[in-house]
């Protein structure tokens, strides 16, 4: 009887433990720059002032993060457009530097700082 007890509560441990383990295992992680030293680039003066950081990402692309008051509040991992060919262009590091400088006036101007399809299309000009 004693040994059935054991069992069972070995066998709801490592059941337990499994669920747990893959749960953990499944969650998005974010990846960290690959050039993490790059200064940030002020993008005004002043008080609220923002500023942005470019960095390398995987497969030769470009994000950045968005800083105010030196304080995180936008995290863009990789621009990718879309032509209306349907084929897949990876931006540039000027045309990044373009859709953060971008991004940073809509957050100025109380907007999301998610861009367009069209504002998308000016800073590539496809």
């Amino acid at each position: 009887m004693k040994a059935k007890k054991i069992l069972r509560n070995a066998c709801i441990f490592s059941v337990v433990l499994l669920v747990s383990t893959s749960t953990f295992a499944q969650q998005q992680k974010q990846a960290l720059p690959s050039n993490p030293s790059q200064k940030a680039m002020p993008a005004n003066s002043g008080e609220n002032s923002y500023s942005f950081k470019l960095y390398n990402a995987p497969n030769n692309a470009y994000g950045y993060d968005i800083y105010k008051d030196g304080k995180p509040v936008y995290h863009q991992f990789v621009l990718v457009f879309i032509s209306k060919e349907g084929k897949r262009f990876i931006a540039t590091k000027p045309q990044t530097k373009k859709a953060a400088l971008l991004a940073i006036e809509k957050i100025k101007k109380g907007q999301s700082p998610l861009l367009s399809g069209e504002e998308l299309k000016k800073i590539v000009a496809l």
